[in-house]
């Protein structure tokens, strides 16, 4: 056998009333760890390890149970014998060596010795426990030689409690309760209507032993920003999203689950960013339940790029209040870079002079994830709209600061404003500063 670890996994519970057998057991080859340096160990020691430590996962075994596991010592074949020593177990008080057959004994080449880990949970959470097998290898040498060396395995042993009762939770047209995507709600805003997106979730409190739902489990809804900010600088405001359930379910506040469930509405902030859904759990029996946590990914449908590597075009960073709204739709992207490219042709076939050709100048678009741009909500007209990666803002200054005349100005702009083709102009009057394009 050339594989030094084999795992044979099944499982045997012992309860007190029934017994099921799966014959849980693991095979572990117990290699040598070569001290001397010597030309005739050089092969030898190339073909053996040596594990420090070995980790074992015995998994979820409910209370009262007990979760047995056989661990099988091998022999490696290139040794004469193997010897064991005594076997120590350190940790939690949880676990036993039961039916030990390789304390003390001598094992032949190739052969085996079992013991068994006895795990019975007498309460809540993960347990660990390491088990100490010495043992000393005698083997013999190209010429013939005996030798030997001593090395330790530890079996890192983890086992945890299985829950009597678990708290399910569903997505109404999600098929992963714990990621969904929706897209940001809208208020109304200048000629905005109001559109209120949200997502149905139920809680239902589970007894393992049956799969069927009962009374008796709390819950606590908690909801907090997450790791995706949706390119908003959240150290310098307070986040405007409203983290709440729609349906007026409190957050932090503990809520029976009533057999029929407990149904959640939670409503999408207008601004996009990732929002953690904790629920914190509670059993009839009063132990606490893990629930997974809920990923809320808010974003417009279409993904988006940066529209700064266009051509004859830049954002002024500087006098931006948001860095990250840079970003359109593909669509947009190339909606906007054919219509400067057809505005710098224009001009050149009109006899312009490279000096009368502006650099365009923006003076912001929409956020990575889209949503409300001015999430503080204090600016107005028309930056409402600047949430959907279809919009976007052209400054005056460029056009106004070229080295020409006011006519051939004029002229310069109103080229400009008829290659936007496939954008919409969007006027503004209580803005002299820039236009307002968006998407046709």
């Amino acid at each position: 056998m050339k594989h030094f670890i084999i795992f044979l996994i099944s499982c045997f519970f012992l309860e007190k009333g029934w017994t099921q057998e799966l014959k849980n057991i693991k095979s572990f080859l117990i290699p040598s760890k070569i001290h001397e340096n010597t030309s005739e160990l050089i092969a030898l020691r190339a073909a053996l390890d040596y594990y420090e430590s070995i980790p074992i996962d015995m998994g979820a075994t409910p209370l009262g149970v007990e979760n047995r596991l056989t661990i099988d010592i091998y022999s490696h074949p290139d040794t004469v014998q193997q010897f064991i020593g005594n076997i120590t177990l350190n940790g939690s008080s949880d676990f036993l060596i039961q039916n030990n057959g390789c304390v003390g004994v001598n094992i032949p080449a190739a052969q085996h010795c079992y013991f068994d880990i006895v795990f019975s949970p007498t309460s809540q959470g993960e347990q660990v426990a390491v088990i100490s097998v010495p043992y000393t290898n005698i083997f013999r040498t190209q010429d013939g030689t005996l030798t030997f060396n001593t090395g330790q395995a530890d079996f890192v042993v983890t086992a945890s409690t299985e829950d009597e009762f678990r708290i399910e939770k569903t997505i109404l047209n999600e098929a992963n309760p714990n990621f969904i995507t929706i897209e940001p709600s809208i208020k109304p805003c200048g000629k905005l209507r109001q559109v209120i997106k949200s997502k149905i979730m139920v809680l239902k409190c589970i007894d393992i032993s049956n799969d069927l739902p009962v009374s008796g489990c709390y819950a606590s809804m908690g909801l907090q920003t997450g790791l995706d900010n949706g390119g908003h600088k959240q150290s310098n405001h307070g986040s405007p999203r409203p983290l709440q359930f729609a349906n007026r379910i409190s957050t932090g506040v503990p809520m029976a689950i009533p057999i029929g469930g407990l149904r959640l509405v939670y409503e999408a902030p207008e601004v996009s960013g990732d929002v953690n859904m904790k629920i914190d759990g509670v059993d009839p029996n009063g132990e606490f339940l893990q629930v997974p946590d809920t990923t809320i990914n808010v974003r417009i449908p279409e993904d988006t790029m940066p529209l700064d590597n266009i051509f004859g075009f830049y954002f002024d960073l500087a006098n931006m209040s948001h860095q990250k709204g840079i970003y359109g739709t593909s669509n947009f992207n190339d909606s906007l870079n054919k219509a400067i490219g057809l505005f710098r042709f224009r001009l050149i076939s009109s006899g312009f002079t490279e000096t009368e050709i502006p650099l365009i100048e923006s003076e912001g678009a929409s956020l990575p994830l889209g949503g409300l741009f001015d999430y503080e909500n204090t600016w107005g007209a028309p930056h409402c709209t600047h949430r959907d990666g279809k919009t976007i803002d052209i400054s005056f200054s460029a056009f106004d600061t070229l080295p020409t005349t006011r006519r051939r100005i004029k002229k310069i702009k109103q080229l400009f404003l008829e290659s936007m083709t496939d954008l919409k102009l969007t006027r503004n009057p209580e803005n002299q500063t820039h236009w307002h394009f968006v998407s046709r």
